[in-house]
């Protein structure tokens, strides 16, 4: 949009609107944007050639800090790139920031000191470091030094927190229990051993090495209770009971003994393989859980005295007083926050009375007051940890409409292969058919990626509901962006004032300040008009009987009584205003994406009012992004149908819906769900209250922690970014599962086939097990790595 802030190229220097980038990329934390795919292309090149890091005089000052900043990032190590167009690459270590700030970095991957350098302050010089630059060399270089009471609310944190942080991330990970799986496979030899002997002694060894594998199994059993139903987990049990049973009631009992064996041992391999899958998700849980404070210094109601408490025995209502260098205890809201700096997951921020924190949440600078909301257990890390514990993923919809349609299969495929095979030997066919049909594995299989996403989620600061929203959020077809404050930045600004009659532009903002202010709105029209009017010395009328029409603007009279309406063309319509007269002007106004407000006075147009609200510098990046992941994206707001198209125009959105009210906003989006399917909503809360309700997901904007009903997704920020990320990591790990549970079904078919046409037992026994365990140990690894690959 015209007049919108502009940044240098990094390869050519070229003037580039964030709104319009053809290509952007993310590298050492901070987006870059080029003018054109020839400049992403040719310093992709460079990158990954490893092209000198000096950098480029001949740029002008902004571009050489943006080369500086590639090339420190370079020099650390760092090349991570999230570019527009799909396209990724990973980086190691982080950087040091050439224009803005210096965080040093721990092992962790957790600042451990705060950007504490102001903005203004420009590294004159590019000096690289064998190792990260300490802060004496920083300071040398920029020829400043930070404050004490800075450098100290930088660096000061919790003891208790530091080692419990270095205690997790030193310790080193636990392996799996294997035994299990070596005492069958033990038991497995000794009857395959058992077999060849013959005689009563083989009888004897084939019996215990039965027992022993049955023994194991039934434990793997009892365990597997919380990942999946245990009809479908069951089934390799169920055949080694049935080769027990043609032991007894038939001849060769060494043989059928070795094949209740054998196929008891598939239950220790799915046992390992479910845990181990889902083992690098609990791990990275207990690492964020580590920094939850156990203590919290609670304001008493009665005297206003502080006293210490338990974590685990706030409540929600109470409220809590944190200072600098400690982590708040519940989630909540902010109540007093003077001078507040936080670092969460999404970033460091500063506070104001309003805003929603997490439980974890670090305050670096000032004293923090928050109203707790959810506390104990309940905060938002907690219950994450709860949905991944054995037992509490029983909610995914993958899962439950899975394990039905698995017991199906199960069922018939064993019916009809025991009549297929009942000519040959069908106790044996069953025996087989069961062991090589373990359902029940590709249940917590399919789960493992849904727990490595709500791991990586919290880990941002993005929180979902519970598992079930995460797996909805994986099957959206469409996002539906809340304009006003979510799209767009929400601050209006006054920028044009156009007079239609004789009125003078100072008479008319004195009018609409005044009719604005009086309504009691509160709302961004009111606050840009009242401080319009301060900043250029306008004192606002006063007007009577001023009345608020929710959405559409302010009715009033003015001290003659003439009747004055401010607000949109719909309630200029209504009032039977003619509008005709400053529709060119209006239009020229939206024709910039910005917002048209008009001035009526005796029923007669007597001025325009022209107001900026841009979109976020992000927005694109994240509309591009769920775009090349195959999402349609549409806007929906009360703002006129030019302005929308202007601002879509900008960020390549053709579908939007203009001048909807806030409370007819829900039938809008149903009715574009009836066209796309299921739909997300992005908003926030109480603004956008209806529109989120009447999604499938509805995504919280700066919402996480807050009071209220909770969204399918919070964010603790307002980065458009994660929103989209958000989505696309559902849809990854619905990707990820349904190829986990793929291979194992795929493994499981080629069992059963070879159980159904291999000539003998003898013959089909290995070939099963050695297909089941395959595809136990294949989807395990497809679950547990698919989705980390999708993450880079």
């Amino acid at each position: 949009m015209p007049g919108a802030k502009t940044v240098p190229c990094p390869v050519c220097a070229t003037p580039v609107d964030p709104l319009r980038a053809p290509r952007v990329a993310h590298r050492g934390g901070r987006f870059r944007y080029y003018c054109s795919p020839e400049c992403y292309e040719r310093r992709d090149r460079e990158a990954r050639a490893g092209a000198s890091h000096e950098v480029t005089t001949a740029l002008d000052p902004a571009a050489r800090d943006e080369r500086a900043a590639d090339a420190s990032d370079e020099a650390s190590g760092s090349a991570s790139d999230i570019v527009a167009d799909g396209s990724t690459a990973s980086e190691s270590r982080p950087s040091l920031d050439a224009q803005s700030s210096l965080a040093t970095v721990g092992a962790d991957g957790d600042r451990s000191i705060e950007r504490f350098l102001p903005a203004e302050l420009v590294l004159p010089s590019l000096v690289e470091f064998d190792a990260e630059p300490s802060l004496e060399q920083v300071i040398a270089m920029i020829g400043v030094a930070p404050s004490g009471a800075e450098v100290a609310a930088a660096v000061a944190e919790p003891v208790a927190r530091v080692e419990a942080r270095a205690k997790v991330a030193a310790r080193p990970e636990e392996p799996e229990d294997v035994r299990p799986i070596l005492v069958s496979a033990a038991a497995v030899f000794v009857a395959l051993v058992a077999t060849r002997v013959g005689g009563t002694i083989s009888t004897v060894l084939a019996a215990l090495a039965a027992f022993v594998a049955l023994t194991v199994a039934a434990r793997e059993l009892f365990w597997a209770r919380g990942m999946a139903p245990w009809w479908l987990w069951a089934n390799p049990f169920a055949g080694a009971l049935v080769a027990l049973v043609r032991a007894v009631v038939r001849e060769r009992p060494v043989t059928s003994l070795a094949l209740s064996t054998t196929v008891a041992f598939v239950l220790p391999v799915a046992g390992y393989v479910a845990r181990a899958a889902r083992s690098s998700a609990q791990r990275s849980l207990e690492a964020q859980g580590s920094v939850l404070p156990r203590t919290a210094r609670v304001r008493r109601a009665d005297n206003g005295e502080l006293r210490t408490v338990e974590a685990q025995a706030l409540k929600a209502g109470e409220e809590i007083v944190v200072d600098a260098g400690e982590r708040v205890a519940a989630d909540g809201v902010v109540r007093e926050a003077l001078g507040v700096i936080v670092e969460e997951p999404s970033g460091t921020r500063s506070l104001i009375a309003g805003h929603a924190v997490l439980a974890g949440t670090l305050v670096r600078k000032g004293t923090l007051r928050v109203l707790a909301t959810r506390a104990g257990d309940d905060v938002a890390l907690a219950r994450v940890r709860t949905t991944l514990d054995e037992g509490a993923t029983g909610s995914l919809l993958f899962g439950e409409s899975f394990a039905r349609v698995l017991a199906a299969v199960s069922v018939v495929a064993v019916l009809a292969l025991v009549v297929l095979a009942a000519p040959r030997d069908p106790l044996a066919t069953v025996a087989l058919v069961l062991g090589a049909l373990p359902p029940g594995l590709a249940l917590p299989l399919a789960r493992v990626p849904f727990a490595h996403a709500l791991a990586a989620a919290i880990s941002r600061g993005t929180v979902f509901r519970d598992a079930a929203a995460l797996e909805l959020s994986a099957r959206v077809r469409a996002l539906i962006f809340c304009v006003r404050a979510t799209l767009t930045r929400g601050s209006l600004e006054l920028v044009e004032i156009v007079s239609l009659g004789s009125l003078s532009e100072r008479a008319l903002l004195a009018t609409a300040a005044g009719a604005e202010s009086m309504a009691d709105d509160g709302g961004p029209f009111a606050k840009a008009l009242v401080n319009a009017a301060r900043s250029r010395g306008v004192r606002p009328e006063a007007v009577r009987r001023p009345s608020l029409v929710a959405g559409r603007g302010v009715l009033a009279a003015t001290a003659q009584g003439a009747p004055v309406v401010v607000g949109s063309r719909a309630l200029m319509i209504a009032e039977n205003v003619a509008v005709a007269p400053g529709e060119e002007v209006a239009r020229s106004i939206e024709a910039q994406g910005r917002h048209a407000l008009f001035l009526a006075i005796d029923g007669r147009l007597e001025g325009v009012f022209g107001f900026d609200d841009p979109p976020r510098e992000e927005a694109r990046a994240a509309v591009q992004t769920l775009m090349d992941k195959g999402l349609d994206v549409a806007f929906v707001g009360g703002e006129s149908a030019g302005t929308l198209e202007a601002i879509g125009l900008a960020i390549d959105v053709a579908h939007v819906r203009a001048e909807v009210p806030p409370e007819e906003r829900g039938a809008a989006v149903r009715s574009l769900a009836e066209v796309a399917g299921r739909v997300a909503v992005a908003g926030r809360p109480v603004l956008d209250d209806v529109a989120l309700g009447a999604g499938d997901v509805s995504i919280g904007i700066e919402a996480a922690g807050g009071a209220g009903a909770e969204t399918s997704i919070a964010l603790t920020g307002d980065d458009l970014r994660e929103v989209s990320r958000a989505l696309v990591d559902a849809r990854g790990a619905l990707q990820m599962a349904r190829r986990a549970a793929a291979v194992s079904l795929l493994a499981t078919t080629a069992a059963v086939l070879a159980a159904v046409f291999a000539p003998s037992p003898k013959v089909a026994a290995p070939i099963v097990l050695a297909l089941a365990v395959v595809g136990a140990l294949v989807g395990g690894r497809v679950a547990s790595a698919g989705f980390a690959e999708s993450q880079r």
